[in-house]
């Protein structure tokens, strides 16, 4: 059920038994000493927050894993957790799911079809993010995430290396938009070169980076609706 063991601090381990088939809303939010745990191959849902601010290290998922939904902010504020293996048959993650956690590296499998605003937001070390080339969604290009036409700019890897990013400017395949948090936490960009055919930049899209000089195209009509 819902916070269920919210903020049992000295929780170090716990068996998910094979019947439960949903993890409730904040079921494990703030569990300070809770450095493992095996998801049921059952489960088909994560809820919202419900791992969140947790020091998990290490998130196991069967290899019959039914695990359809990672919600909002389910595994956010975890910056122990530098890697998850998501399982094939995932097909949404949620808003802000892995949010200000400690990815460094992250695989979308071909199932996913909604990669929601902010999912990989504020994570400033990932420098991985990769997307299964068999996704009919969703495309990825140098850690960089559209959606499969190109017309949106999805998520960026915040803790890439790089200064300076020009965004697709293809106009067989013109970016249209900037999802919302998409830059969130990329503290070392410094420039990034719009595309003349943008017309959206979204909430929070450049948000905590380290953006000096951005030049903004004639195109836009919206920025940060």
């Amino acid at each position: 059920g819902d916070s269920a063991f919210q903020e049992c601090f000295f929780l170090e381990t716990i068996n998910i038994p094979q019947t439960v088939t949903e993890l409730g809303e904040g079921a494990f939010t703030m569990c300070e000493s809770l450095k493992s745990i095996e998801i049921p191959d059952p489960v088909t849902i994560i809820f919202n927050s419900a791992f969140q601010q947790t020091p998990l290290t290490t998130i196991t998922f069967g290899s019959n894993s039914r695990l359809t939904e990672i919600s909002e902010k389910a595994f956010s504020s975890c910056n122990n957790l530098t890697s998850i293996t998501l399982p094939d048959s995932v097909e949404t993650i949620g808003h802000l799911a892995f949010a200000h956690s400690g990815l460094e590296t992250l695989y979308i499998p071909k199932s996913v079809s909604k990669l929601d605003d902010g999912a990989v937001a504020y994570c400033s070390r990932l420098y991985d993010l990769t997307v299964d080339p068999e996704n009919p969604y969703y495309y990825e290009r140098n850690n960089v995430v559209y959606t499969e036409d190109m017309s949106i700019l999805v998520a960026y890897a915040a803790g890439s290396s790089r200064s300076d990013y020009t965004v697709n400017n293809n106009y067989l395949q013109p970016t249209k938009a900037i999802a919302p948090y998409a830059f969130a936490g990329a503290y070392r960009l410094r420039s990034v070169q719009l595309p003349a055919t943008l017309v959206d930049i979204g909430a929070y899209a450049f948000t905590s980076s380290g953006l000096m000089s951005l030049h903004v195209p004639d195109s836009i009509i919206t920025i940060g609706g």
